[in-house]
């Protein structure tokens, strides 16, 4: 699903032989976020050499972000093969959230005069 929707970034209708500009393409953009300075210097200068078509560009993209999330991905099939952990972590959560919920709420209550008379 996620190299469909990199494969279906808008880009413009340059010609693959063409140089293209790496600043005013949002593909690169996105490469940049995940990308080292070597791999981004590395990519500009095969979009301003020409023959790099965007479809490539994509692929790069598409290839650095699925590195990028390995460990993410990896850390989600493991919740997902075990719903039972997956359940302690949420109530865990909403317990800390509604702890927290809890301080403010008698801040503001405070704050505003509303506190217990």
């Amino acid at each position: 699903m996620l190299a469909k929707k990199n494969m279906s970034i808008k880009t413009d209708s340059t010609p693959v032989e063409a140089p293209k500009d790496p600043d005013a393409c949002s593909v690169f953009d996105l490469f940049k976020l995940f990308a080292n300075e070597q791999e981004t210097e590395e990519l500009s200068a095969r979009y301003r050499a020409g023959g790099l078509g965007y479809g490539d560009a994509k692929q790069a993209l598409f290839e650095l972000s699925q590195e990028h999330f390995a460990e993410a991905r990896l850390r989600r099939e493991a919740l997902e093969a075990d719903p039972g952990r997956l359940e302690e972590i949420l109530v865990a959560g909403a317990e800390r959230a509604r702890q927290k919920a809890a301080e403010v709420l008698g801040r503001a209550k405070a704050a505003c005069g509303l506190g217990a008379a």
